[in-house]
């Protein structure tokens, strides 16, 4: 059996173009179970559900080449314990350089 759980929250996180997570607030820690230097290890794909990671990556490779400006939808997440999430995500490109 599955358990997929439904959550109400809002979150940014930074990924470079090559999947590296480069900033993580601490709500997606506790969301996903790992410390801030396990998930410093990760890519974005291995936070994705095997359903969902193709996709999500494809449309990533789409935005870093300018193909796309953003992505957004539904997506099966895996927690560190292996448990299964649906979030929704936006996902847009960021470029430049300088503080925001």
């Amino acid at each position: 059996m599955v358990h997929i759980e439904m959550l109400s929250s809002v979150m940014e996180m930074h990924v470079g173009v090559d999947g590296r997570l480069l900033k993580t607030p601490r709500s997606l820690e506790r969301l996903f179970g790992y410390g801030a230097e396990e998930l410093a290890g990760l890519r974005i794909g291995d936070l994705l559900h095997p359903d969902d990671r193709t996709d999500v990556l494809r449309q990533m490779a789409r935005m870093a080449c300018g193909e796309i400006n953003s992505s957004s939808g539904e997506r099966l997440c895996t927690t560190k314990d292996g448990g299964v999430i649906r979030l929704a995500i936006d996902c847009s490109m960021v470029t430049g350089t300088g503080d925001h």
